[in-house]
């Protein structure tokens, strides 16, 4: 038997042992961590290598990230991000929840992981928020249900205000602000595709839009367009920052009366008037001059 087989096995027969079970994960609490200077650095650095180990063994074996899921261990692993004890931990977490995601990512949004990393993400240099809202991005991918939505989505759009917010500064910046607004795109397509359009789901698709735009985030949406009126501030954003909000304010106006009423009363119509005549006229903007046609006839219907 070679060295890895040995290994697998070994792994496979622990998982049931206590380095799977989320109680060790727990044992490295901040309240045993006050016990003594020296305790406090050993309990810290067994929950740093816990996490590490966690992260490896995912990498060697993704197929152990259901036993994970069973004992509990998601549930730890998003309790280490709404109580922050380490950064070193917290990181090693986001990259544990990245493999797990595309195995499981109900278990991350059951566990609250999507408001609890939209919590933490300005905390984090660039690559990690990066990372972050990549993470997101995939899990509303795999999201099969309403309700998610309206559990665990929604509670969390406050905090994405901060993360779709225009700022005409560096390339960073602009970068963030496209996985920002490609995220706030994928939730409102969520919606969407799990609510079919009938008569009958029409108050269903405007009770769930309006819960994913609070009043604060709309009114970045709304700077987002009124940077569009110069060619200074169109050029500020990427083609796929300008085509994702379209896309999502065009679901908005169309089934959201209250969004609509809030962007009429900034004078919406004179900022999409402006809009198209301040988008350059060639083949690689035909597309948005489109969407944002789109949208002004939702604002109209």
């Amino acid at each position: 038997m070679c060295i890895r087989d040995r290994y697998q096995r070994r792994v496979h027969g622990r998982c049931h042992s206590r380095f799977w079970s989320s109680s060790f994960l727990r044992s490295s609490t901040a309240s045993e961590c006050t016990l003594s200077p020296k305790s406090s650095v050993r309990s810290h650095l067994t929950l740093v290598y816990t996490t590490i180990c966690i992260t490896n063994i995912l990498d060697i074996m993704p197929q152990v990230c259901n036993k994970i899921v069973t004992l509990g261990g998601v549930n730890v692993l998003c309790e280490k991000l709404a109580n922050v004890e380490s950064f070193d931990v917290v990181e090693h977490v986001v990259r544990a929840l990245s493999k797990i995601v595309f195995e499981n990512a109900f278990s991350i949004l059951a566990a609250n992981g999507f408001l609890y990393l939209l919590q933490l993400i300005d905390f984090f240099d660039f690559v990690k928020q990066k990372n972050i809202l990549s993470l997101l991005t995939t899990m509303v991918k795999y999201i099969n249900a309403p309700e998610n939505i309206d559990l665990y989505i929604a509670p969390a759009m406050p905090l994405l205000r901060g993360v779709v917010a225009y700022r005409n500064s560096d390339e960073k910046s602009k970068e963030l602000l496209e996985l920002g607004v490609n995220l706030y795109r994928m939730i409102t397509d969520s919606v969407g595709r799990l609510y079919e359009l009938t008569p009958h789901n029409i108050g269903r698709l405007r009770k769930c839009y309006e819960a994913i735009a609070p009043k604060e985030l709309m009114d970045n949406f709304f700077e987002i367009l009124a940077a569009g009126c110069d060619s200074a501030g169109y050029l500020a954003l990427t083609g796929k920052t300008w085509q994702n909000a379209m896309i999502a304010l065009r679901y908005l106006c169309k089934f959201s009366p209250r969004v609509c009423k809030q962007f009429i009363g900034r004078g919406v119509f004179q900022v999409i008037q402006t809009m198209l005549l301040t988008v350059p006229p060639n083949d690689a903007d035909e597309t948005l001059h489109m969407r944002i046609q789109e949208v002004n006839l939702s604002l109209i219907h």
